[in-house]
């Protein structure tokens, strides 16, 4: 790593890699050096917004620049793993959307690479910062909550996937986004950083747990 301005890669041009670049590009601490897709309309749309960024069709070519020291990763989850550590092997660090892999596998080789290369890295959870989220935490820790004795999670959405997805056909499938993997994911995390470890109830082991329970 070098000192201010971060020199950042961006993999994936979507809508979240869109949203980073247009973030990155005003941040007078960092240096987009190159922003890469595969797919011709979104390098087109960077381009239009982002004149003076270098483009490519490559993602490879950010993960070989010798000239960046960290790399958003913003593309399809399949492809999370083998980014990620490619460019850790290469000294970068990284910034990954989540899911951070498609399975507990290349999760957990992700994570020993991350500990033998000593890299900095990180998983985007975006809803962290949302100011209901925030609002939520700041009650919780206050007491105003009262005391919470579990959590229960109900998603609803009136269409799937959303409007600013649609270009992005794997989150409607289960193979690498689904419903619950892409918007679970943030309030799984939530939960866990405002109560602590979760465990995960059965209806038996509820039952089995309640039963166990003096009264």
């Amino acid at each position: 790593m070098t000192d201010l301005p971060l020199r950042l890669g961006i993999i994936g041009l979507g809508a979240m890699g869109s949203e980073m670049l247009a973030v990155a590009a005003a941040h007078p601490d960092v240096t987009v050096v190159l922003a890469a897709d595969p797919g011709e309309t979104a390098i087109e749309r960077a381009r239009i917004a982002h004149p003076g960024i270098a483009l490519s069709n490559d993602p490879a070519e950010v993960l070989a620049h010798n000239a960046i020291d960290a790399v958003y990763v913003a593309a399809p989850p399949v492809t999370h793993a083998a980014y990620a550590t490619t460019a850790m092997k290469s000294g970068k660090a990284v910034f990954c959307e989540k899911p951070l892999a498609v399975d507990l596998q290349e999760g957990e080789e992700m994570a020993a690479v991350a500990e033998a290369t000593g890299a900095v890295n990180a998983l985007n959870y975006t809803f962290s910062d949302r100011s209901a989220a925030v609002e939520v935490v700041r009650a919780v820790r206050a007491g105003e909550a009262g005391d919470v004795l579990g959590v229960d999670i109900e998603f609803l959405f009136p269409e799937w996937p959303r409007a600013f997805q649609k270009d992005a056909r794997w989150v409607a499938g289960r193979e690498q986004g689904g419903f619950l993997r892409e918007v679970g994911s943030h309030y799984v995390f939530l939960t866990d950083r405002v109560l602590g470890p979760l465990i995960l109830y059965t209806p038996t082991s509820l039952m089995e747990t309640m039963a166990r329970t003096p009264l």
